[in-house]
């Protein structure tokens, strides 16, 4: 995935971008603390398209940006998942307590 924004138009604005392979609607991002008319586009040639029309690629620094949220999201849910565990293990080991009381 291709992300090329525009800092000189108005961000509330919606743009269409064509090419003849992708025809993309922009959206407005907020992405360090800056507000911008962002595209994203998935094939070479619509980048390349969109670089001579003056947009900005940000590809590599908002996906290395992506996969670091989706680490931290990744190690919360083993988090959870470890929690999870440990609380079916107190469960279980409560219930063998309960039976053998009987």
């Amino acid at each position: 995935m291709f992300v090329l924004r525009r800092y000189d138009s108005i961000p509330r604005t919606g743009n269409l971008f064509c090419s003849y392979e992708e025809v993309v609607n922009t959206t407005v991002t907020n992405y360090n603390n800056k507000l911008a008319t962002t595209l994203f586009l998935n094939t070479v040639t619509a980048r390349d398209l969109a670089l001579k029309q003056g947009w900005q690629d940000e590809s590599e620094e908002y996906n290395k940006h992506l996969e670091a949220e989706q680490e931290i999201v990744d190690s919360k849910k083993l988090e959870d998942f470890v929690a999870t565990i440990e609380i079916k293990k107190v469960k279980k080991k409560n219930t063998n307590r309960s039976k053998k009381k009987k």
